[in-house]
Formats: C-alpha cells, structure tokens, sequence
C-alpha cells in the first residue's frame, strides 16, 4: 500500500520534532483559549456584582454550605421511602452531594490564597483580570506564530523533498528514452 498520500505521509514525519511542536503549540493555543474564555465570565460576574475576588469566594462557599444542607435533607428524607424511582433520586443526589463537597473543598483551599494574593477593590480585581487577558492573548499569539512556523516548515521541507523526487524521476525517464 504505497499510495502517494502514504508517500507523502512518509516524507511529512521525517520531521518528527517539528510535528511534535505543531502538536505542543496546538494543545497550548488551546488550553489558552480556553483558559481565557471560561476566566472572563466568573470575573465580569464578580467585577459587575462590585466585589472582589475574596467576596466571592466567600459567597460561593456559603452557598456551597447552604446547597449542601438542602441537599442533606432532601437525602434523608427519601431514605425513608423504597422504590426505584426514589433510590435513583436518591443516587442522583449523593452524586451532587459529591460534587458540591469537592467543590467545597477546592473553594476553601483556594481562600488563603485569594486573601492574601488578590486586590481588596473591584478596581483591582479588574485591572488583576485583564492583565491575565493581556498576558494569556500574548502567549497565545507566540505559540500562535511558533504553531505557524512550524507548519511553513513542515510544509516547504515536504514540497523540496518532493520537487527532489520528482526532479530526479524526471531526469531518469528522460535519460531512458
């Protein structure tokens, strides 16, 4: 099976490095993005809402607390009843129960953190915001140029190494005949 494209293939990963950067630059524009796009909603919230990031927190985890409790007593109230309508409600909430006890915990790790690291002004925190915009777009326009770079590379390498190939079939097709 040595089709032209399994050729061209061939020839293509004769630069493994350089696809494995394309790989590495591709995954980092993504997690950039991604990063930047799933920061800026918390953040309009809390800049919108006047607070700063230690309100937030704060906020978060008493609702965390409070959602925990109602969940709690939702649970032991249908311990009571069996059928398999109620024990799949009741899987369902030990599953949210899960959920929100992880988050819990992650939210009160984070506290310190946040009181100690982050601005005390809704100004702050919007200024702490948009410098990690700025600087996440800037990384993702460097891994951006290097992602495209890569590809030039690949690319011209790969058509050299064909025109070669051709070149050279063509020089002995006309020395044949």
């Amino acid at each position: 099976m040595n089709t032209p494209f399994v050729q061209i293939l061939k020839i293509t990963f004769r630069h493994r490095w350089a696809i494995a950067g394309l790989f590495a630059t591709s995954l980092m524009i993504a997690v950039l993005w991604s990063t930047n796009i799933s920061a800026v909603l918390p953040m309009v919230d809390v800049i919108f809402q006047g607070d700063n990031l230690t309100d937030y927190v704060e906020n978060k985890l008493t609702s965390l607390q409070t959602e925990l409790a109602e969940n709690q007593a939702q649970s032991s109230a249908l311990i009571e009843i069996e059928t398999s309508e109620v024990n799949d409600q009741l899987w369902r909430l030990e599953q949210r129960q899960e959920t929100l006890q992880s988050q819990q915990q992650w939210y009160q790790a984070a506290l310190p953190y946040v009181q100690q690291y982050t601005p005390g002004t809704p100004f702050g925190t919007l200024l702490l915001v948009l410098g990690f915009l700025v600087v996440g777009t800037g990384l993702k326009l460097l891994a951006l140029a290097a992602n495209l770079m890569l590809v030039h590379f690949v690319a011209g390498r790969s058509a050299v190494t064909l025109r070669e190939q051709f070149f050279r079939k063509a020089l002995h097709l006309d020395m044949e005949s």
